[in-house]
This record gives C-alpha cells, sequence and structure tokens, in this order.
C-alpha cells in the first residue's frame, strides 16, 4: 500500500476478484480507492478493468456474484456438517457403550 501512496503503481492487475476481498463492499472500496489514487485495477480471470464507466459497473456485478458465491459456498458447508453431525450421532447413539471389568487376581 505504501508504494501506491506514493504513486509508484500505475496498475494493480489481480488474479481474480474475488482475491481482493471476501465481501463486495471491501472489493468495491478498494477499488473506489484505487480509482481516487490514480491506479488502474485490472483482474486476469474477469478480463475487466475499473478505469471506465462499464468497467466499473461490471466490476459492482462481479463482486456482488463473488460475494454470493462465497455465501452459497459457506451455507452448503455448514448444511453438509449439520447432516453429517446429525448422522454420526444417531450412530454413536445406536453402540453400546464397552464396558470393563476389574479383575483382581
Amino acid at each position: 500500500m505504501q508504494d501506491i501512496e506514493d504513486g509508484n503503481i500505475d496498475v494493480l492487475i489481480i488474479p481474480a476478484l474475488d482475491r481482493l476481498g471476501r465481501r463486495a463492499k471491501i472489493i468495491l472500496g478498494i477499488a473506489d480507492e484505487l480509482v481516487a489514487r490514480g491506479v488502474a485495477l485490472v483482474s486476469c480471470r474477469e478480463s475487466i478493468g475499473a478505469s471506465t464507466p462499464t468497467g466499473q459497473l461490471a466490476l459492482t456485478v462481479l463482486a456482488a456474484v463473488a460475494q454470493l458465491e462465497r455465501d452459497l459456498i459457506s451455507a452448503r458447508t455448514k448444511a453438509a456438517m449439520a447432516v453429517k453431525d446429525e448422522r454420526d450421532r444417531g450412530w454413536a447413539a445406536s453402540c453400546p457403550m464397552p464396558t470393563y471389568a476389574l479383575l483382581m487376581g
């Protein structure tokens, strides 16, 4: 960030928008800050640049899609873990607890 603040960077190239942030608000905030400092933002996977009005629109839509994708993955993971916990709980409840006898001799 120091190089950006010092004006040493003209273009920030990122592999994908979701690598820039986890939420659309964060991604758009970073993009706005970069534009305000005169730094162009280019995403390789989405093939967009945020320096034009069309690019900013595409950035907004794709940032929202990235957040949606992340939220859906999180929800599916939580649901799968809940099913697994329920299944494991049912299995464990049906197994008898082992008993141990103390042999004195």
